[in-house]
């Protein structure tokens, strides 16, 4: 039996905090009148990161399109069914004043597309369901995978 470990009951914070999310851009066109089933989703991303010159905070900048199309034509975009365009930003603070700006951006970087991508799938499957695509849920994806490529 695996041996239970006791969390302790106050969590301990990272030095470094998302202090504010914006969904920035979000656009939506839906092409065809009634939604198939079985849609397949072609998802990119890219991504960029700065740092505030007068305040100790860096911000990391995520674009996503997304264009689902029947099932069978993963590959192609001219059947579009509907596409989804948007931009999520999210600003990151340190707790105290003794973190450099560059550990700053370098966790906005590293850290941010995971703490923000949770945010890009419930705008998307939040919007898509008022277009008429019922329960669209975009997968889980490997984030580091995806924005390198």
């Amino acid at each position: 039996m695996p041996k239970k470990t006791k969390l302790s009951t106050a969590p301990k914070l990272h030095k470094i905090q998302i202090t504010d999310i914006s969904l920035d851009e979000f656009a939506a066109k839906r092409f065809v009148r009634e939604i198939p089933s079985g849609l397949a989703l072609r998802v990119s991303s890219s991504e960029d990161s700065g740092q505030a010159e007068k305040e100790n905070m860096a911000w990391l900048s995520i674009d996503v399109a997304i264009i689902a199309v029947p099932g069978g034509k993963k590959g192609d975009i001219s059947e579009k069914v509907f596409e989804v365009l948007l931009k999520i930003r999210g600003e990151f603070k340190p707790l105290d004043d003794n973190v450099e700006k560059e550990e700053i951006e370098s966790f906005a970087i590293n850290q941010g597309r995971f703490l923000l991508w949770p945010y890009v799938r419930e705008a998307v499957s939040s919007f898509t369901s008022r277009l008429g695509v019922p329960g669209l849920i975009m997968p889980t994806v490997d984030v580091v995978k995806t924005i390198e490529a």
